[in-house]
């Protein structure tokens, strides 16, 4: 299961969003990509973490079944402590995002269907950036409950930063 960036970067700049490559894997070989112009538009909604600094497109993948499909952005030239974001389409279509924005997030596997789960880790203390030892990771669903949201909960950490 390799994230297919490569695929997905030519039309991404055409339509104004910077790729870069990706090294971590998370979508089954078999899932169609997302459509470039839906990733553009969901991608250029979000507000710029630094004003002159446009979102990268780092990374992307989908649940077990592809109904869930995700990308992760960062801003260019961003290190791992920067703002990211984690944009969940369901059935092709942008749904949200994981959380508000924020630094050492990865998404991590698809352990069933309709589900992602995305790994938060935080400063505890006064440790280096280089190396966060709060962590949790938080399972996100779609379904016909309405929009993806989390099934575990998101830490205070995360989201009071």
């Amino acid at each position: 299961m390799r994230i297919r960036s490569a695929l997905l970067a030519p039309a991404l700049v055409a339509a104004g969003v910077a790729a870069l490559p990706a090294t971590a894997t998370a979508t089954p070989s078999s899932c169609p990509q997302l459509p470039s112009d839906r990733v553009a538009d969901a991608v250029n909604s979000l507000p710029r973490a630094f004003p002159d600094r446009a979102w990268v497109v780092t990374a992307h993948g989908a649940s077990k079944d592809c109904t869930l499909n995700w990308i992760q952005v960062f801003p260019q030239g961003s290190t791992g402590s920067s703002p990211t974001q984690v944009l969940f389409f369901d059935h092709m279509k942008y749904s949200s995002v994981a959380t508000p924005r924020t630094g050492f997030t990865t998404v991590v596997d698809s352990a069933a269907p309709d589900q992602v789960t995305v790994r938060f880790r935080w400063i505890a203390g006064d440790e280096p950036n280089a190396d966060p030892q709060g962590h949790a990771d938080v399972r996100y669903v779609s379904g016909p409950q309405g929009p993806v949201h989390p099934i575990d909960p998101i830490p205070p950490q995360v989201t009071q930063r």
